[in-house]
């Protein structure tokens, strides 16, 4: 196994263990530790449900690009500028990533399904290549 970390912003970074086969793919251990780590977040700030932030689709979308294109790197991590570009094209800041994680923290299944959502992607686009 490898240690990777994947950041969505300077605020939330969370480490997990993926496999060589699917470098970029989650482990079911990592999604847990990445949910417990955002219900934990959420909670620290008194969160509460919020319906103002993005759209699951666009999180997914951004998400899966942001991965697949770290998992391109030797290093498996992005540069700000690579970042930053991707988060443009999307439409979206960090900011928005993790205002959408902590607005649905606290929904355990909707988030489950967010991230089974990310692990087919990221799947299909390990097979395609």
């Amino acid at each position: 196994m490898e240690r990777d970390t994947i950041c969505v912003s300077s605020t939330l970074c969370v480490g997990t263990t993926v496999a060589f086969r699917h470098r970029f793919r989650l482990t079911s251990h990592s999604r847990g530790v990445l949910l417990g780590t955002l219900l934990l977040g959420s909670t620290a700030c008194g969160g509460g449900p919020r319906d103002d932030s993005m759209d699951r689709e666009l999180f997914v979308a951004t998400y899966v690009d942001l991965r697949i294109t770290a998992s391109e790197t030797d290093s498996l991590r992005l540069g700000d500028s690579e970042r930053e570009e991707i988060l443009t094209r999307h439409g979206v800041s960090a900011a928005e990533l993790s205002y959408f994680a902590e607005t649905h923290a606290e929904d355990l299944e909707f988030m489950r399904n967010v991230w089974n959502e990310v692990e087919i992607r990221l799947d299909r686009e390990a097979e395609a290549n």
